[in-house]
């Protein structure tokens, strides 16, 4: 686990007993912390991340990773503030089936907004 930049974890599906990973937990730090404040995660799935997110990067791997399991249907869970929420609907929306050269995978957006 790194607080490094997130962008090789992407697509770092795990094969346990013959099966891939499904769930795949990012956590992004956005406010500036020292090292020292930086929390350890509980569990070895998770990827703690400094700064925002690279959506655009991240629905490209998740999308490529999709179609090479045969997937149709990812679902997309966030939590944060409005801006992001915004950023994250509209990149569902821009990677989903629908949208002209999608690749045939829909992104299922199930959020929660807060606001400091």
């Amino acid at each position: 686990i790194s607080t490094d930049d997130c962008s090789a974890s992407y697509s770092n599906g795990e094969i346990l007993n013959d099966e891939v990973e499904l769930v795949q937990t990012d956590i992004y730090l956005t406010s500036k912390q020292t090292d020292s404040e930086s929390p350890t995660p509980r569990h070895a799935s998770w990827n703690i991340c400094s700064g925002r997110p690279d959506l655009d990067a991240i629905f490209k791997a998740t999308k490529q990773e999709a179609q090479q399991n045969k997937e149709v249907c990812v679902a997309v869970i966030g939590c944060g503030p409005n801006s992001l929420m915004d950023q994250l609907k509209e990149a569902c929306r821009k990677h989903s089936e629908g949208v002209f050269g999608c690749g045939g995978v829909t992104f299922d957006l199930h959020h929660e907004i807060f606001e400091f």
